[in-house]
């Protein structure tokens, strides 16, 4: 039985001294927990997304935004539509795209490029109409166009597919469903493709300043996505602001609790 008032404040300061060992009156083991891998949340996804595409080929790009050079990777659905995803690999191998520039960009709509008449800058009135001698058959996949969707750009809705163009979904764009081949799913740099769609355009929604493929390559199912200095830098830049947020909780919680047992002590 607690007779006096001073046992009472004793019995709780021993109980709230046992908590804070526990750490059962603090969320920093909650978020310590949280970045407990090295792996983002996004990461983490993008490792189970390649898990469940890892019979697939994967095309990779890469181009410079926000003066970083950028790595964009999507895995191809050579299951669904075949004669689409050859024709884009076969032309990833033979280094058609490098060098091509980006002649459309829509917030939250699509990101589109392929066309080699982007390698002449004289050209810019015309850019968006050029492509190669040849098309490709339409096909229709299971796929749809979600968010991060690449798809083939259609000289008509009854035509064939582009040769060359293909453009990237930035939103879920249900309209679009049924009348472009979607032959690609990003696994890898949406941001990278993000900050793209919102760099400044003209009048015919085509980048002011150039934004050029580097690069553009087809990797084997199973291979692990490379990374650029600039990305690797970024990584490291990310990971020290996440542990500023996490010091800055947990201090914000500590002084919650230096204030909970002072009132009690």
């Amino acid at each position: 039985m607690i007779s006096q008032p001073n046992d009472l404040l004793i019995m709780i300061k021993k109980i709230l001294i046992f908590f804070v060992a526990a750490g059962l009156l603090s969320t920093s083991h909650v978020i310590a927990q949280g970045y407990g891998s090295d792996l983002s949340d996004a990461d983490l996804k993008l490792e189970e997304t390649l898990e469940n595409f890892k019979d697939h080929e994967i095309a990779v790009l890469r181009f410079r935004v926000d003066n970083r050079l950028r790595t964009v990777a999507f895995v191809l659905f050579g299951d669904d539509v075949p004669k689409t995803c050859e024709n884009f690999a076969t032309k990833c191998r033979e280094g058609y795209y490098d060098g091509l520039a980006f002649h459309r960009a829509i917030p939250g709509f699509l990101l589109q490029t392929g066309d080699p008449l982007t390698r002449d800058a004289s050209q810019r009135s015309t850019w968006g109409t050029g492509g190669p001698d040849h098309t490709v058959p339409a096909e229709k996949g299971k796929k749809i166009h979600s968010k991060g969707a690449v798809a083939m750009a259609r000289l008509s809705p009854e035509g064939p597919s582009h040769g060359s163009q293909f453009y990237f979904s930035m939103g879920k764009n249900r309209g679009l469903n049924g009348q472009s081949t979607v032959f690609g799913k990003v696994v890898s740099g949406m941001d990278a493709l993000q900050r793209l769609s919102e760099v400044a355009v003209d009048a015919n929604d085509n980048p002011i300043v150039e934004v050029e493929i580097k690069s553009a390559r087809i990797l084997e199912p199973g291979s692990q996505i490379p990374k650029t200095a600039d990305e690797l830098k970024l990584s490291k830049e990310r990971k020290r602001e996440q542990r500023r947020e996490r010091a800055n909780v947990s201090e914000s919680e500590k002084s919650s609790l230096d204030r909970l047992l002072e009132k009690y002590w």
